[in-house]
């Protein structure tokens, strides 16, 4: 059997049409006949629960994963609207997936990450090769889920952590995680990927650093109250134009973002972190994930369209050097929800996503959402992203 995979999309309105449609198009794309793992992603504007009910009539009992995002990802092309699905049914019998979810996601990130180290601990003589980790974009706390899972994981060597934070359509008000034949919130869905797979895996943004370095002294875990002993709102006025500083905050976090450098790395490594509200009370700004654990020291960077496409190009390059002369049997892309359509036009986003899939330059399925944080390793040590990209190859061990 080896390994085959099939995709399908579908933006029929309906919920049970739309995944009949998307589960039929990815059968007979992928050849499929008994597939055995399923991955389904999905835009808010629908019923979630007539989604998953469908899937598991058309998909039977074969284990099932996934989240909701603010728009999936087909093929070098993203569906940012209310009413997008996409199915992938793999059939493979070279690698397989573990299945793992848990509720409580915001009040219980460690003890979470913990039970997923212990429980995939269990698989340590089936090759563990990556984990795919899919969590509440509102209330998880990665960093305490990372450190969870490290600490309890018992295996020999690196694992990965990949994915994505679910996401809404940018209303900050409910992300879905979809496991086998239920729909979930505040939760956290993991698939353990195990056998004779691979992956490759590039991280990307696309920003630059301005001014000098700033230190963060006072900060309670996703908010900032004080830069340089000074409230922190001020440090984002004088980084802006003039005609840039006006009352919408949701346009100047699309500016500018936190950089935080990898540590041991290049210059050029940041870990970038989205500001989605700030409070002119008490001058503070609230960050959508943690400050890296052990980090005060950023510096503000800005982006813009050529720096997004240059970073994407970049990335590309990253991703085919490690995979070499492997051919991926997919590629996912945990693309972040504020580098889509509330960045850039329709069509550049489009553009931009089909120009990444054209320069890797190997006719293979292409998968993922637009996410509320990308999860993937910078450094040898897993992190969580924001105003980035983390893109994800799977192929089949060389011979």
């Amino acid at each position: 059997m080896k390994t085959k995979i099939g995709v399908g999309v579908s933006r029929d309105r309906n919920p049970i049409k739309a995944i009949k449609e998307a589960f039929a198009i990815a059968k007979t794309n992928g050849g499929i006949h008994t597939p055995t793992t399923t991955i389904l992603f999905a835009t808010t504007g629908y019923d979630q629960n007539a989604l998953v009910k469908t899937l598991r009539v058309e998909n039977g009992k074969t284990p099932m994963f996934g989240c909701s995002g603010m728009g999936t990802i087909t093929n070098g092309i993203s569906y940012e609207d209310p009413y997008s699905v996409q199915v992938t049914l793999i059939e493979s019998d070279d690698f397989k997936f573990h299945l793992y979810r848990e509720t409580g996601a915001g009040g219980r990130s460690r003890e979470i990450g913990e039970k997923l180290g212990k429980s995939f601990s269990a698989h340590q003589s089936e090759e563990p090769i990556a984990l795919f980790c899919l969590t509440d974009g509102l209330s998880t706390y990665f960093e305490q889920l990372r450190e969870g899972f490290e600490a309890t994981l018992n295996l020999k060597k690196f694992v990965p952590l990949l994915g994505g934070l679910a996401g809404d359509s940018f209303e900050f008000k409910k992300t879905y995680q979809y496991f086998n034949d239920e729909v979930l919130t505040d939760s956290t869905v993991a698939a353990l990927m195990t056998g004779q797979g691979e992956v490759a895996v590039s991280v990307g943004h696309g920003a630059c650093t301005v001014g000098e370095e700033l230190e963060i002294t006072k900060s309670d875990e996703k908010v900032i109250y004080e830069i340089n002993g000074k409230p922190a709102l001020r440090f984002w006025q004088d980084y802006l134009d003039i005609k840039e500083i006006g009352s919408d905050w949701g346009k100047t976090a699309m500016l500018l973002t936190m950089g935080f450098q990898v540590p041991g790395q290049k210059s050029g490594d940041y870990i970038l972190r989205f500001t989605p509200n700030a409070d002119s009370k008490n001058n503070s700004v609230v960050l959508n994930n943690e400050i890296p654990r052990g980090q005060t020291k950023f510096r503000m960077m800005r982006r813009d369209v050529e720096k997004v496409a240059k970073g994407n190009q970049e990335m590309v390059e990253g991703l085919k050097a490690q995979i070499g002369k492997n051919k991926p049997h997919l590629v996912m892309v945990f693309d972040c929800g504020a580098r889509g359509k509330l960045f850039v036009p329709e069509d550049e986003k489009n553009r931009m996503l089909a120009q990444m899939k054209d320069d890797l330059g190997i006719e293979v399925p292409w998968i993922g959402f637009h996410s509320f944080g990308e999860i993937g390793p910078v450094g040898g040590k897993n992190a969580v992203h924001n105003h980035s990209a983390v893109l994800v190859a799977i192929h089949s061990k060389a011979a």
